[in-house]
């Protein structure tokens, strides 16, 4: 039998559980846990026709079909040990592209996003007089999608504001760094007690 890492126990469980009920190819003993195959056929189609099928009748879940893609092709190599799941998001532009899409993209952290920059347009807007420095710190920013919106719309009050974009990954903060260093200063690096990385911009 294939060998998989040890972590990932309880899903490789669950995908025999699948193999299984769902699509019978294989019989798990429950007294042994002994795997045969059964006589069912299985059939055979890439990652590439699976993901055109989906896009043509889901289109409006083409992101989260992309990224499925992307990381199932993969899937082997996880299960196996000879990558994990944050090297094979993180770790290539394909990746990183892929999820920044998934966060910034799909419907629901669109609103997510939307309400917290409604949010704190109104909390602004009460507290005008107020001639202190709004200060917002991000936690685990990522791919910097919140920024994108929060950013321009903060620079456009006309108030003190410093905002802090963390993550664990020095890379998404320079990259943070490097976009809204070009529009907004001064931008510098930080970092915590949790080794965690942070870039400072205030877009007043």
């Amino acid at each position: 039998m294939p060998q998989h890492h040890a972590h990932h126990e309880r899903i490789v469980e669950r995908l025999y559980e699948l193999l299984e009920k769902e699509a019978r190819l294989v019989d798990v003993s429950p007294e042994t846990g002994i795997i045969s195959r059964t006589a069912v056929a299985a059939t055979y189609s890439s990652t590439e026709t699976i993901l055109a099928k989906l896009l043509s009748a889901y289109p409006k879940h083409a992101v989260d079909s992309r990224l499925t893609c992307y990381a199932g092709s993969r899937l082997a190599d996880d299960l196996s040990g000879r990558t994990d799941g944050i090297k094979l998001i993180f770790g290539t532009d394909e990746g990183r592209e892929s999820v920044a899409a998934l966060y910034g993209d799909l419907l629901l952290n669109k609103l997510a996003i939307a309400q917290m920059v409604d949010m704190l347009k109104r909390l602004v807007s009460k507290i005008r007089s107020w001639d202190g420095l709004l200060r917002i710190m991000e936690l685990d920013a990522g791919t910097g999608c919140t920024p994108k919106s929060m950013v321009p719309m903060l620079a456009s009050l006309g108030i003190q504001v410093e905002y802090t974009f963390t993550d664990l990954s020095g890379p998404f903060v320079a990259a943070a760094r490097k976009t809204f260093g070009k529009e907004y200063s001064p931008v510098h690096e930080i970092s915590d007690s949790t080794h965690r990385t942070a870039t400072r911009a205030r877009p007043h």
